[in-house]
């Protein structure tokens, strides 16, 4: 396990300041998601449970479930991270935070490029739908 120095961490105290006052809300921040997450899943399973039909809305309704999980996850992940570099100055620590919030912009920037194909194709449907009349 690598540390870094003060003189080559290349982080000024006050940048480390800024993660360490950052990595108590990173983590709240995470367990929230976490948890509503969690109970979206349960509501999921309770409509199964008192015999809702499966529907391919819910499928991709427990597909965002599970990306709002694992975003909680990233966040809680790279919030312990930066508090564990805090306090040991080690390298590895910062490599792991970056990688989570690579992943996190990564699915976020997946998701904002599917909400726009989504709007663009409503958007279509919308327009064709008042060309023909159906709002007449």
């Amino acid at each position: 396990m690598e540390t870094l120095d003060e003189v080559n961490s290349g982080l000024s105290a006050k940048a480390k300041e800024h993660l360490k006052g950052a990595a108590p809300w990173m983590k709240f921040v995470g367990v929230f998601f976490i948890v509503i997450g969690a109970l979206d899943m349960l509501a999921v399973l309770g409509m199964f449970a008192m015999g809702m039909p499966f529907h391919v809305s819910m499928l991709i309704g427990i597909t965002l479930i599970g990306l709002i999980i694992y975003c909680g996850l990233l966040v809680l992940r790279t919030g312990n991270a930066y508090g564990n570099y805090i306090h040991s100055n080690s390298s590895d620590h910062l490599e792991k935070a970056f990688f989570a919030q690579k992943q996190y912009w990564m699915i976020l920037g997946i998701l904002i490029i599917l909400f726009l194909l989504l709007l663009i194709v409503s958007y279509g449907y919308v327009s064709s739908l008042a060309d023909s009349g159906a709002f007449n």
